[in-house]
């Protein structure tokens, strides 16, 4: 196969492996997504999902704010005590 990696026979060939989700809508019906139906959700993303952004500083935003919710999360912490030190560390370290 002489495919491109990011054309559409490509990407088919990487989410029919299990390598990678496709992001193309015409790749829906696929088997691998038949198969793996908790992966069709991340195929059906892009009908509801956004993008997050902080601005600039977006990766120094959530380098410091997702280790803390993941805690939380886990928890490790009060989800109220992740978000005060969040915001301290955010406002510390990053703005």
């Amino acid at each position: 196969m002489n495919a491109e990696l990011t054309d559409d026979e490509g990407m088919a060939e990487w989410a029919r492996q299990g390598l990678a989700l496709s992001a193309r809508e015409s790749h829906a019906d696929l088997d691998y997504y038949a198969n793996h139906e908790r992966r069709r959700t991340h195929l059906e993303a892009g009908e509801w999902s956004h993008p997050v952004a902080f601005g600039p500083e977006s990766n120094a935003i959530l380098n410091r704010v997702n280790p803390l919710l993941e805690g939380a999360m886990l928890g490790e912490q009060e989800p109220g005590e992740a978000l005060e030190r969040a915001t301290q560390q955010v406002n510390d370290e990053v703005l």
